[in-house]
Protein backbone atom coordinates (compact mmCIF):
# COMPACT_ATOMS: atom_id res chain seq x y z
CA UNK A 1 0.00 0.00 0.00
CA UNK A 2 2.67 2.77 0.91
CA UNK A 3 4.71 1.50 -2.47
CA UNK A 4 1.33 2.67 -4.36
CA UNK A 5 0.83 5.92 -2.22
CA UNK A 6 4.64 7.00 -3.18
CA UNK A 7 3.52 5.93 -6.72
CA UNK A 8 0.55 7.88 -6.94
CA UNK A 9 2.25 11.00 -5.22
CA UNK A 10 4.79 10.82 -7.98
CA UNK A 11 2.55 10.59 -10.70
CA UNK A 12 1.11 13.81 -9.20
CA UNK A 13 4.44 15.70 -8.46
CA UNK A 14 4.66 15.32 -11.69
CA UNK A 15 1.76 16.81 -12.88
CA UNK A 16 3.61 20.71 -14.02
CA UNK A 17 6.21 18.74 -16.03
CA UNK A 18 4.09 16.67 -18.21
CA UNK A 19 2.51 17.28 -21.25
CA UNK A 20 -1.41 17.13 -21.52
CA UNK A 21 -1.17 14.69 -24.21
CA UNK A 22 0.50 12.11 -22.00
CA UNK A 23 -2.49 12.06 -20.04
CA UNK A 24 -4.85 11.04 -23.24
CA UNK A 25 -2.61 7.43 -22.85
CA UNK A 26 -3.83 6.57 -19.78
CA UNK A 27 -6.89 4.05 -19.93
CA UNK A 28 -9.79 5.52 -17.85
CA UNK A 29 -8.40 9.37 -17.80
CA UNK A 30 -8.36 9.50 -21.03
CA UNK A 31 -11.87 8.31 -22.10
CA UNK A 32 -13.15 10.35 -18.64
CA UNK A 33 -11.25 13.38 -20.34
CA UNK A 34 -13.05 12.76 -23.09
CA UNK A 35 -16.49 12.08 -22.61
CA UNK A 36 -16.55 15.63 -20.36
CA UNK A 37 -15.05 17.23 -23.91
CA UNK A 38 -17.96 15.69 -25.88
CA UNK A 39 -20.69 16.23 -22.79
CA UNK A 40 -19.27 20.26 -22.76
CA UNK A 41 -19.98 20.65 -26.82
CA UNK A 42 -16.03 19.83 -27.67
CA UNK A 43 -16.67 17.01 -29.71
CA UNK A 44 -13.24 18.17 -31.74
CA UNK A 45 -11.10 17.75 -28.30
CA UNK A 46 -12.92 14.61 -27.79
CA UNK A 47 -12.30 13.21 -30.91
CA UNK A 48 -8.19 14.15 -30.45
CA UNK A 49 -8.09 13.04 -27.16
CA UNK A 50 -9.42 9.46 -28.58
CA UNK A 51 -6.57 9.62 -31.21
CA UNK A 52 -4.03 10.49 -28.81
CA UNK A 53 -5.35 7.64 -26.87
CA UNK A 54 -5.10 4.92 -29.48
CA UNK A 55 -1.82 6.39 -30.82
CA UNK A 56 -0.18 6.79 -27.37
CA UNK A 57 -1.30 4.04 -24.71
CA UNK A 58 0.78 1.37 -23.65
CA UNK A 59 -0.70 -2.44 -25.84
CA UNK A 60 -3.44 -0.66 -27.56
CA UNK A 61 -1.00 1.81 -29.63
CA UNK A 62 0.59 -1.46 -30.34
CA UNK A 63 -2.61 -3.08 -32.00
CA UNK A 64 -3.20 -0.51 -33.81
CA UNK A 65 1.14 -0.74 -35.13
CA UNK A 66 0.20 -4.22 -35.72
CA UNK A 67 -2.94 -3.61 -37.65
CA UNK A 68 -1.47 -1.02 -39.47
CA UNK A 69 1.85 -3.21 -40.47
CA UNK A 70 -0.80 -6.84 -41.65
CA UNK A 71 -3.14 -3.84 -43.97
CA UNK A 72 0.28 -2.67 -45.42
CA UNK A 73 0.52 0.59 -44.13
CA UNK A 74 4.33 0.71 -42.80
CA UNK A 75 4.32 4.21 -42.85
CA UNK A 76 1.59 5.06 -40.24
CA UNK A 77 2.68 2.21 -37.85
CA UNK A 78 5.85 3.59 -37.77
CA UNK A 79 4.03 7.16 -37.25
CA UNK A 80 2.15 5.53 -34.29
CA UNK A 81 5.21 4.10 -32.93
CA UNK A 82 6.71 7.95 -32.96
CA UNK A 83 3.74 9.01 -31.16
CA UNK A 84 4.29 6.26 -28.42
CA UNK A 85 7.45 6.85 -27.77
CA UNK A 86 7.82 10.29 -27.62
CA UNK A 87 4.44 10.84 -25.88
CA UNK A 88 4.30 8.23 -23.67
CA UNK A 89 7.38 6.30 -23.16
CA UNK A 90 9.68 9.48 -22.92
CA UNK A 91 7.93 11.18 -20.10
CA UNK A 92 7.67 8.02 -18.00
CA UNK A 93 11.65 7.13 -18.92
CA UNK A 94 12.36 11.24 -18.16
CA UNK A 95 10.94 11.31 -14.34
CA UNK A 96 12.46 7.68 -13.50
CA UNK A 97 15.41 7.83 -10.86
CA UNK A 98 18.05 6.43 -12.45
CA UNK A 99 16.79 6.09 -15.88
CA UNK A 100 16.10 9.57 -16.23
CA UNK A 101 19.65 10.59 -14.93
CA UNK A 102 21.10 8.17 -17.35
CA UNK A 103 19.18 9.84 -20.33
CA UNK A 104 19.19 13.30 -18.99
CA UNK A 105 23.45 13.00 -18.96
CA UNK A 106 23.06 11.60 -22.51
CA UNK A 107 21.32 14.38 -23.36
CA UNK A 108 24.57 16.61 -22.05
CA UNK A 109 27.35 14.31 -23.37
CA UNK A 110 25.55 15.08 -26.30
CA UNK A 111 25.62 18.82 -26.28
CA UNK A 112 21.82 19.21 -25.48
CA UNK A 113 22.94 21.21 -22.51
CA UNK A 114 18.96 22.63 -21.93
CA UNK A 115 17.12 19.15 -22.66
CA UNK A 116 20.06 17.42 -20.64
CA UNK A 117 19.02 19.89 -17.54
CA UNK A 118 15.38 19.73 -17.55
CA UNK A 119 15.43 16.00 -17.52
CA UNK A 120 17.92 15.58 -14.69
CA UNK A 121 15.84 18.22 -12.56
CA UNK A 122 12.87 16.06 -13.25
CA UNK A 123 14.60 12.80 -12.35
CA UNK A 124 16.06 14.20 -9.50
CA UNK A 125 12.74 15.84 -7.89
CA UNK A 126 11.11 11.82 -8.51
CA UNK A 127 13.98 10.72 -6.33
CA UNK A 128 13.33 12.93 -4.00
CA UNK A 129 9.98 11.81 -3.67
CA UNK A 130 10.81 8.23 -3.63
CA UNK A 131 12.83 9.10 -1.03
CA UNK A 132 10.86 11.21 0.95
CA UNK A 133 7.90 8.68 0.25
CA UNK A 134 9.99 5.60 2.17
CA UNK A 135 11.01 7.90 5.12
CA UNK A 136 7.96 9.58 5.80
CA UNK A 137 4.84 7.92 3.21
CA UNK A 138 2.62 10.46 1.49
CA UNK A 139 3.55 13.58 3.06
CA UNK A 140 7.01 12.76 2.75
CA UNK A 141 6.56 12.18 -1.15
CA UNK A 142 5.14 15.66 -1.43
CA UNK A 143 7.63 17.18 0.97
CA UNK A 144 10.75 15.78 -0.95
CA UNK A 145 9.36 16.90 -4.46
CA UNK A 146 8.85 20.43 -3.14
CA UNK A 147 11.97 20.74 -1.70
CA UNK A 148 13.99 19.72 -4.46
CA UNK A 149 12.07 21.23 -6.79
CA UNK A 150 12.53 24.95 -3.92
CA UNK A 151 16.17 24.04 -4.41
CA UNK A 152 16.31 23.94 -7.94
CA UNK A 153 14.20 27.57 -8.50
CA UNK A 154 16.97 29.05 -6.05
CA UNK A 155 19.72 27.79 -8.24
CA UNK A 156 17.89 28.87 -11.75
CA UNK A 157 16.78 31.91 -10.37
CA UNK A 158 20.52 32.54 -9.67
CA UNK A 159 22.43 31.34 -13.13
CA UNK A 160 19.86 33.85 -14.80
CA UNK A 161 19.19 36.51 -12.37
CA UNK A 162 15.28 36.72 -12.30
CA UNK A 163 12.88 34.60 -10.58
CA UNK A 164 13.25 31.31 -12.64
CA UNK A 165 10.69 28.48 -10.69
CA UNK A 166 10.69 24.97 -12.02
CA UNK A 167 8.00 22.21 -10.83
CA UNK A 168 5.98 22.29 -8.59
CA UNK A 169 7.40 25.95 -7.50
CA UNK A 170 6.18 26.67 -11.12
CA UNK A 171 2.59 25.39 -10.90
CA UNK A 172 2.12 26.90 -7.87
CA UNK A 173 2.96 30.45 -9.13
CA UNK A 174 1.33 30.50 -12.24
CA UNK A 175 -2.16 29.21 -9.92
CA UNK A 176 -1.76 32.18 -7.65
CA UNK A 177 -5.27 33.72 -7.14
CA UNK A 178 -3.04 36.88 -6.23
CA UNK A 179 -0.75 36.69 -9.43
CA UNK A 180 -4.31 36.25 -11.83
CA UNK A 181 -5.79 39.07 -10.26
CA UNK A 182 -2.73 40.80 -10.71
CA UNK A 183 -2.93 39.96 -14.46
CA UNK A 184 -6.41 40.96 -14.72
CA UNK A 185 -6.08 44.16 -13.32
CA UNK A 186 -3.70 44.28 -16.02
CA UNK A 187 -5.84 43.43 -18.42
CA UNK A 188 -7.92 46.31 -17.90
CA UNK A 189 -5.65 49.18 -17.73
CA UNK A 190 -4.42 50.69 -21.23
CA UNK A 191 -0.76 50.26 -22.15
CA UNK A 192 -0.05 53.61 -21.13
CA UNK A 193 -1.73 52.90 -16.92
CA UNK A 194 0.71 50.13 -17.15
CA UNK A 195 4.10 52.15 -17.95
CA UNK A 196 3.05 54.45 -15.52
CA UNK A 197 2.61 52.08 -12.71
CA UNK A 198 5.55 50.14 -13.44
CA UNK A 199 7.75 53.41 -13.21
CA UNK A 200 6.40 54.42 -9.82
Amino acid sequence: MRCFLVAMTLVAASLPSISADFWDSVPVVSQVKSAVQAVSGDMEGARETQENFINQAPVISQVKSAVQIVSGDREGARETQRRFLHEFVEPVADNTPGVGHLRGGLHLLAGDRERGAVILRRATSATAGVVGGLLGGLTGAVAGVAASDVAFTGVNSVRSGKFAPVGIVDYVTRNNPSSRREEKENDRLEPDDIRRSNLA
